[in-house]
């Protein structure tokens, strides 16, 4: 899957999403952040969710208790800025449910992982955008 949106918190930016799911490693990164969004929204900016059910599992299925993340999206993007288009930053992320007993349907607060806060910031923009996109389909 790849994505180019616009990104308004770095401006005159763009972020190009390279991989989602667990094929990017995230091997020492720690929670950075919080986003608000729900299940459904997830899916669609960064693909399947890779959290610990299995397949045969169904959304809202209660967890066993010592179960800490029931889901998970990550994620790994390439920042380019139009000021400096030899310049790049690439930026990996997790977005995941922490220590709840069933998926998240309605909106709800995500932990955000990463290496630095740019994890969080890129995710709620993708977010924000794909969002727009919504909107601006429905006007």
């Amino acid at each position: 899957m790849v994505i180019i949106i616009g990104v308004k918190r770095m401006s005159g930016s763009s972020v190009k999403i390279n991989d989602t799911g667990s094929s990017v490693s995230i091997g020492g990164s720690s929670l950075k952040g919080y986003i608000n969004a729900t299940y459904e929204e997830l899916q669609a900016v960064f693909g399947s969710d890779i959290g610990n059910l299995s397949s045969d599992d169904i959304i809202g299925l209660a967890l066993p208790k010592d179960d800490k993340v029931s889901s998970e999206f990550r994620f790994d993007c390439t920042v380019r800025y139009e000021d400096n288009p030899d310049e790049e930053d690439y930026v990996k992320g997790a977005i995941y449910s922490w220590k709840t007993d069933k998926i998240p349907q309605q909106i709800f607060t995500w932990n955000v992982g990463g290496y630095g806060q740019e994890a969080v910031w890129y995710a709620q923009d993708l977010l924000d955008a794909y969002r727009l996109t919504l909107t601006m389909e429905i006007a």
